[in-house]
């Protein structure tokens, strides 16, 4: 090309010869200038040369073109291979008569919710969902075809296949579900981590063949030296402890059992994403059931398999919710005055009929209250308790009314009513010690069992009177209220085993 572009520089583009006569040339004091022009021969051969490199850019650029496309038809398959391998291993299945356009759809599906929750590694798709390959059926140019027998993609030039591959498809699509199950299944007939046989072994399923490697796949049995990874330790068990143990939270740390270098550890806290363990305890928080999985991942995958998957349950009881309490049946004296008639409920309870026109009846009032992680015999408030000590006519009083106490608990999801017996007494007024004048509540029985189990735990919620205000005194068992006073206290309440 360079003896060409000074050729023509030398010879000129244009071919004239510009005589010293011209119009241009008559007043210049300058000798004539003479530019030769192209002979027909050297014409011919210029033109001949720029035909012969048009030829050749014709025949060199649709097999450039072709070269690229092969190229990443061969990376895509690259890809396409080790996004088999991988959906493989991690659970998944391919049918043996699965074809190309199959084949694509099973590495864009993800893992269904229930196989989610039994599976250890990669759970969503293999490929982006966009993905999509161009098929072709005739003979004679390179495609992607889907071999079975390898299960991997072949570069072929016949049969059904992909000539290319791009991302050209909807990315709105739904990314379908699967059922995956990957070496060892967690348990679904028992609360350990894997189901038994009747003879005590250890039910699971074998190894997927899977080869993972480019190399073409070895006979059966070339897996055998192939190690499994040893499942981490658990510095605590998985067991029931109490409350106080979390502080604010359990402390637990793993241990890796194998070789180092050969594994990373994995753990997962109530089902949340799958974290790489560096070293540091792992914070178990305080609810009724945490549950805690690890595994150990290979860190060579050619001669090491993923350890089985292990679980561990910490488990803790605490009570939150709210309580509010209702006064029924009351029984007493044979011209019992009262607010509750028979089978009604209320939160107030009025009885006697008053001596003189100023004077009140006698009252009592519960109300109730909110509580918010207590823990197994540990006191909390359970409600307010009023009572007002009225003046009345012997022969209308109340002596035992029952409180029906209402306990909505939050945590652990338990609804109970829970009866108790007041006993009401009224002593003679002296006028001398107001103490001594006081009427009274009394607690028989300040215990009454719960109907649900918590854990395979049974409870009890114990009552005790508290702190009080003026006008009154208070034991464990009895609420005292001066002559013609409203006094206030606290009833504390609290959840004890039954043992």
């Amino acid at each position: 090309m360079p003896f060409i572009l000074d050729f023509i520089k030398n010879r000129g583009i244009v071919g004239l010869e510009i005589m010293k006569n011209t119009p241009a040339t008559k007043n210049l004091n300058t000798s004539p200038v003479k530019l030769r022009g192209f002979s027909l021969l050297e014409a011919l051969m210029a033109v001949g040369v720029l035909s012969c490199v048009a030829a050749v850019a014709y025949v060199m650029v649709p097999e450039l073109a072709s070269v690229s496309r092969s190229t990443k038809l061969s990376a895509d398959v690259t890809t396409l291979n080790n996004a088999v391998r991988t959906y493989l291993v991690n659970g998944g299945q391919i049918p043996g008569a699965a074809t190309g356009p199959q084949i694509l759809d099973r590495l864009k599906s993800s893992a269904s919710s229930n196989s989610r929750a039994r599976l250890a590694g990669i759970r969503g798709s293999m490929l982006d969902p966009r993905l999509r390959g161009e098929l072709i059926t005739e003979s004679g140019e390179a495609r992607a075809v889907w071999d079975a027998t390898k299960q991997r993609f072949e570069i072929l030039n016949s049969g059904p296949g992909f000539r290319a591959f791009d991302l050209g498809g909807d990315p709105t699509a739904v990314i379908a579900e699967e059922e995956r199950s990957r070496t060892l299944d967690l348990a679904t007939r028992g609360n350990w981590v894997w189901d038994f046989a009747e003879d005590g072994s250890r039910t699971r399923r074998s190894p997927n063949a899977i080869a993972t490697t480019d190399a073409p796949v070895s006979q059966p049995g070339a897996l055998s030296s192939i190690v499994q990874l040893v499942t981490p330790d658990f510095s605590l068990p998985g067991a029931l402890y109490d409350l106080s143990a979390y502080n604010p939270v359990l402390k637990v740390s793993l241990r890796d059992r194998n070789e180092p270098g050969t594994s990373r550890l994995y753990y997962s806290v109530n089902n949340g994403p799958w974290i790489e363990y560096e070293g540091n305890p792992l914070n178990i928080p305080p609810h009724l059931t945490s549950t805690v999985r690890t595994y150990a991942a290979a860190v060579d995958p050619e001669n090491y398999l993923d350890s089985e998957l292990l679980a561990e349950k910490y488990e803790t009881i605490f009570f939150t919710g709210s309580s509010k309490g209702d006064f029924h049946t009351p029984t007493g004296d044979t011209r019992l005055k009262t607010n509750l008639a028979p089978g009604q409920k209320a939160p107030s309870f009025l009885w006697g009929d008053p001596a003189t026109a100023d004077k009140l009846q006698n009252r009592l009032n519960f109300q109730g209250a909110s509580f918010e992680s207590v823990a197994p015999d540990e006191e909390f408030t359970l409600g307010t308790l009023e009572y007002y000590n009225g003046t009345t006519y012997t022969g209308t009083n109340a002596t035992n009314v029952q409180i029906a106490i209402d306990l909505d608990l939050t945590t652990p999801g338990v609804r109970e009513t829970l009866n108790f017996t007041f006993r009401l007494l009224s002593t003679p007024n002296g006028g001398v010690d107001a103490d001594a004048d006081a009427d009274y509540v009394y607690i028989p029985d300040v215990s009454t069992n719960f109907r649900t189990s918590i854990k395979g735990r049974q409870f009890e919620l114990i009552l005790r009177f508290g702190e009080h205000g003026p006008n009154g005194f208070t034991t464990i068992d009895t609420f005292h209220a001066h002559e013609g006073k409203m006094l206030s206290g606290t009833i504390y309440g609290r959840l004890s085993e039954v043992k």
